[in-house]
């Protein structure tokens, strides 16, 4: 049977440039394999409906049987008229180059937007290991927001969300004009405390003693000589006494 269907694409009577089309037309089957294998990454992504993925599935591995379609009604209109059976092969073959010709134009596209990218990067000085913070033109940007009044020169980024400068410091991106310089201490990402204020994720946390505040390491919890605090809220010490200290 499968000699038979051979004949049919290739018969004796058939002149030797359509012989050598058809044999274009089936060579892509050759790669069915990898197709096969590449197929069945459609079935990574975990999703409540399958049945798209099945249908995708089985319509990409059965393209060998398109072509071989394709091949056998070529031969049949190529009988009938020479003309209509040109047409068939000619639209495949327009359609695989229009394929490859867009494949390769977006690539093309999508280098050129990587290169630029690249190049935009290499303009511009990022600080750290994150990209929030940048230095373009000399000024200082957290994301697109302009920091007005950063020192680009001295700017650089401290623990915790903390960044400063010669002038001042800042907290993510929000300069703290209220922050002593010289005695700033950066205890964890919640607190730090200078020589008279806490504060906690850069704000002031009222009422807090700066002198004798102290954190519990690796947790949300500190205390002062007054007061107990769990994630900047002020809590009965009694509360938290055996979680704390």
């Amino acid at each position: 049977m499968a000699n038979r269907f051979v004949q049919q694409l290739f018969p004796k009577d058939l002149p030797h440039g359509l012989r050598l089309l058809n044999t274009v037309i089936l060579l892509p089957i050759l790669a069915w394999p990898f197709v096969f294998f590449l197929s069945i990454f459609l079935f990574d992504q975990p999703r409540e409906d399958y049945l798209p993925v099945y249908l995708a599935f089985f319509a990409i591995n059965a393209y060998p049987l398109y072509l071989m379609a394709i091949a056998y009604f070529n031969i049949r209109l190529l009988r009938k008229n020479r003309f209509l059976g040109a047409i068939l092969p000619a639209a495949f073959l327009l359609a695989i180059g229009t394929a490859a010709a867009y494949l390769f134009l977006q690539e093309t596209i999508d280098q050129y937007k990587s290169r630029k990218a690249e190049i935009n990067r290499k303009k511009q000085v990022y600080l750290g290991m994150q990209e929030d913070f940048r230095i373009v033109d000399n000024k200082v940007y957290y994301y697109d927001s302009l920091l007005i009044g950063a020192d680009a020169r001295t700017f650089k980024i401290l623990d915790w969300g903390w960044q400063c400068d010669k002038n001042a410091y800042y907290y993510k991106g929000k300069k703290l004009g209220y922050v002593d310089r010289e005695s700033l201490s950066i205890l964890n990402a919640l607190y730090a405390k200078d020589k008279s204020n806490v504060y906690y994720l850069g704000e002031i946390l009222p009422g807090a003693d700066a002198k004798s505040f102290t954190i519990k390491f690796r947790t949300r919890d500190a205390r002062d000589a007054n007061h107990c605090y769990r994630s900047g809220v002020k809590r009965d010490c009694k509360e938290l006494e055996e979680s704390m200290w």
